[in-house]
């Protein structure tokens, strides 16, 4: 059956100008691929990655910002010859430069739409960048211009290095490895002795090189045979024999940049966290502890004497950092990591986050910057709320609320004599910042008429756990939880009616726009609303199965539900309608959002697992691109009008694998669990069109186009 690569098809206009309606804000880097890290000097580096991500640090990766380059393309390879001069390279023939450090970039001309893989700069003005079909091209002038190079090669070629300005290597597809000894006017194919793909290429000196390869290479198609197997080959006469020196694997994991420090000490980094560190020149090579995070994609070191201080960046945004040459490694971040589960906003600048242990960050400029606070527990925290912008309360595991007078400064525990988790604190404003409810496991309510110096219980009659609480007024309130439980109160809490929800579903979130209109949500995509106070509530429909853990209307009519699955998928839907109808939002994380809050019509902000915050200032509407990989993905036939066959081309692990279908307007109208690399996925039922899919694994995000006939 004949086979079609996705195609950029120009009749698909949604917005295709890339513009990001949601923007991540933290962490930084953010939470998208990196593809690829370069540090000019000791204290100044850059990485890039999926979506136009380019992030810069100016004190060794203690803290890191993000850079604006004009583009959403994804970049696959960065380098700085000055801490000032810098190129970056990626899809559809993207190159970029800066002549300021990165605070401009400018988008060059290559001549072609091709994509690039690795770029190398022998000084400020001489360059090179490589990438497929043989793709090569020269720069003199620090990458205002560039001419193609004739490589001798059609073969897609992934990574270049330059020993000096005349001798340099490029490697790539089929075990090819080219050379130049004229600084690039010709190049000659050396003699690799295999046929792997290598996608990274260093040497030590004049003669000694490493080259790094994996998988089979069959009749254009991956071979899963080998995917898990590293193989480094070496050169110790200039690259005229090379010869396999180790093979790493199988493994659950496998090797993709490689970078040597000294003649006889290199490092590999590759998928499920690996670094490997080598002393002995290749013979042996051993891994070396490291927190998991996913995919590794670039190995750098610093040169001129900083070999024992390196930089390996990946998936998910990873950035780590070694000053011992490997034997550990910690996380550079700006912002947390930790899972957030709830946030509010004391004013349109000033915020708050909660949630694994005890993380507490907040905002004073709208979300561009955020701190971490001392909130003294490590105990996970579900639920902040702020009456005002010096008194907030945040709630937690084991019976814990926190409370602070001074603008989260300091957090004072406060004593209840529970010990039930309790998952959401809500005050009354319309009536005095001093009452208040928390619910929690177990059926526990609490109220406090004295801003939470004194908590008493209060009876709802179950012991369902509740997630939610809401007031309408003084005296009228809801909660929600699991076995699709809604309580309903008239009295300030006295007593609570159970309410006919119609699902036994857990609920996460209950919010109303007025005393009679009310949303609550929860797992399996679950909507309901209610438009006479919670007497009656019907179900409407989200277009989506995941769970969905908040929801939040900026005005009478539009609202938002964040959402997801661990590992799986981040949701936004929105509605203009009041829940009429939802549109997915495209959020460009996998990570679930937990909480979705606004500060006016317009701005607003999710956060969720991994410490994700993103932020909107245009109502979060119209589609934008998803990030991710398509060049990852065969999908055939395309067009379709049954069946299409879905070819994933460098997945070998499928745990928590997800195929996500996509309409013309971002709506989610399918997700199902994949479990190989070659899956039938029946489109039979859909109407005729174009859509979007999306799969979402542990390791990475890809996507693609196709038609439906």
């Amino acid at each position: 059956m004949k086979k079609f690569y996705i195609l950029m098809l120009a009749v698909f206009i949604v917005n295709a100008s890339n513009a990001q309606d949601w923007k991540w804000l933290s962490p930084i880097p953010p939470g998208y691929e990196l593809f690829s890290v370069h540090f000019p000097d000791a204290n100044t580096g850059f990485a890039v990655g999926d979506c136009g991500t380019i992030v810069k640090t100016t004190n060794g990766g203690t803290s890191w910002t993000l850079q604006n380059p004009g583009t959403s393309e994804n970049l696959n390879a960065v380098y700085f010859s000055t801490p000032d001069s810098g190129c970056a390279v990626g899809w559809n023939g993207t190159i970029l430069t800066t002549t300021n450090g990165g605070a401009n970039w400018t988008k060059r001309n290559s001549g072609t739409g091709n994509q690039f893989s690795s770029v190398y700069f022998m000084d400020s003005k001489t360059g090179f960048v490589v990438g497929w079909y043989g793709t090569m091209l020269k720069t003199n002038n620090g990458g205002a211009d560039w001419t193609t190079v004739d490589p001798g090669t059609t073969m897609g070629l992934e990574s270049i290095y330059f020993i000096d300005a005349n001798t340099g290597y490029a490697a790539g597809l089929h075990g090819t490895i080219i050379k130049t000894m004229n600084g690039g006017t010709t190049w000659i194919t050396q003699n690799s002795s295999t046929d792997r793909e290598l996608t990274s290429v260093c040497f030590t000196d004049a003669n000694t090189g490493y080259a790094l390869g994996h998988y089979e290479y069959f009749k254009g198609v991956y071979d899963t045979i080998a995917a898990d197997t590293s193989y480094i080959f070496k050169t110790t006469n200039g690259g005229n024999s090379w010869s396999l020196q180790a093979k790493i694997g199988p493994q659950k994991y496998f090797l993709k940049s490689i970078y040597f420090t000294a003649p006889d000490t290199g490092y590999a980094v590759g998928t499920m966290g690996a670094v490997l560190k080598t002393t002995d020149g290749g013979n042996t090579w051993l891994k070396q502890q490291t927190e998991p995070r996913g995919n590794l994609n670039s190995v750098y070191f610093l040169p001129k004497g900083g070999s024992n201080t390196g930089y390996t960046a990946g998936s998910d945004g990873a950035m780590l950092k070694t000053t011992d040459g490997g034997s550990t490694w910690k996380i550079q971040v700006s912002g947390t990591l930790k899972w957030l589960f709830s946030a509010d906003f004391a004013d349109p600048y000033t915020g708050y986050a909660v949630g694994e242990d005890g993380t507490i960050i907040k905002t004073t400029d709208g979300g561009l910057t955020w701190t971490v606070q001392v909130s003294g527990t490590l105990m996970w925290l579900f639920s902040v709320n702020f009456t005002d912008t010096d008194t907030g309360y945040a709630v937690g595991d084991s019976g814990a609320i926190l409370k602070t007078t001074n603008g989260g400064s300091t957090w004072v525990m406060h004593t209840t004599g529970v010990i039930n988790q309790l998952n959401a604190i809500y005050f009354i404003s319309q009536n005095t910042t001093n009452t208040g409810f928390v619910v929690g496991n177990n059926g526990l309510i609490l109220k406090t008429i004295n801003g939470g110096t004194d908590w008493t219980i209060q009876n709802p009659g179950t012991s369902t756990g509740l997630n939610s609480v809401f007031f309408t007024e003084a005296n009228t309130g809801y909660t929600v939880g699991k076995s699709g439980i809604i309580l309903k109160t008239t009295d300030g809490g006295t007593t609570w009616i159970s309410q006919n929800s119609g699902t036994d579903v857990e609920l996460k979130s209950v919010y109303f726009t007025d005393s009679d209109i009310g949303y609550a949500v929860g797992s399996k995509g679950t909507i309901l609303k209610t438009s006479n106070g919670g007497s009656n509530w019907n179900a409407l429909s989200s277009g989506t199965q995941v769970t969905l853990g908040s929801v939040y209307f900026s005005n009478a009519t539009t609202g938002y539900v964040g959402g997801g699955e661990l590992n799986a998928v981040g949701v936004i839907l929105k509605t203009t309608n009041e829940g009429t109808t939802w549109t997915s939002l495209v959020a460009g994380t996998t990570n679930a959002l937990n909480s979705v809050c606004f500060t006016s019509v317009s701005t607003g902000y999710a956060f969720g697992y991994g410490g994700t915050i993103l932020k909107t200032t245009n109502g979060g509407t119209g589609f934008a691109e998803f990030p991710g990989n398509s060049a990852k993905i065969l999908i055939y036939p395309n067009p379709s009008r049954d069946i299409i066959t879905i070819e994933l081309l460098e997945i070998s692990h499928f745990q928590k694998t997800y195929i996500c279908l996509y309409n013309i307007k971002g709506q989610l109208i399918a997700q199902q669990p994949i479990m190989q690399k070659i899956t039938n996925f029946n489109i039979k039922g859909l109407t005729k069109g174009f859509y979007l899919l999306r799969i979402v694994n542990n390791n990475e995000t890809l996507s693609a186009r196709f038609v439906k006939e």
